[in-house]
């Protein structure tokens, strides 16, 4: 798979990730949280409840913050798929930030963090390093 111009990761059903040579690392975190939806169908519990759902609109729409985002991009990003990918994303690279937009997410991340022993997001790794 050869990623596009505008493109910085892709992930490929089945576990494949791939990034561009020196891209950001938050692009892999983000292919992570599609994996992740992938193999534990987040968007079910984290899209569960109104309240949920808003909070996931709103942590999604920090990544328009600054940018100039077509409308295609803005609608794209509130997709059920990317708005996990976004919420993993921001649970292992910005957990009190997430905390502060989307507690209800963060508190249900946590809860799956904990419950299943082959399934780690990472929030713990920013304190380790």
């Amino acid at each position: 798979v050869k990623l596009g111009v505008n493109v910085w990761g892709q992930y490929t059903t089945g576990g494949e990730i791939k990034s561009r040579f020196g891209g950001p690392d938050f692009v892999i975190m983000h292919e992570i949280g599609h994996g992740l939806e992938e193999r534990y169908g987040l968007s079910g519990p984290l899209l569960s409840t109104p309240a949920l759902k808003a909070e996931m609109t709103a942590l999604a729409s920090l990544r328009g913050v600054g940018v100039s985002a077509s409308r295609k991009f803005r609608r794209y990003i509130q997709t059920p798929d990317e708005q996990v990918a976004n919420a993993v994303h921001a649970y292992i690279y910005a957990p009190d930030e997430m905390a502060r937009v989307a507690p209800g997410v963060k508190a249900a991340l946590d809860a799956r963090d904990s419950a299943f022993g082959d399934y780690r997001t990472g929030a713990d790794t920013k304190a380790e390093r």
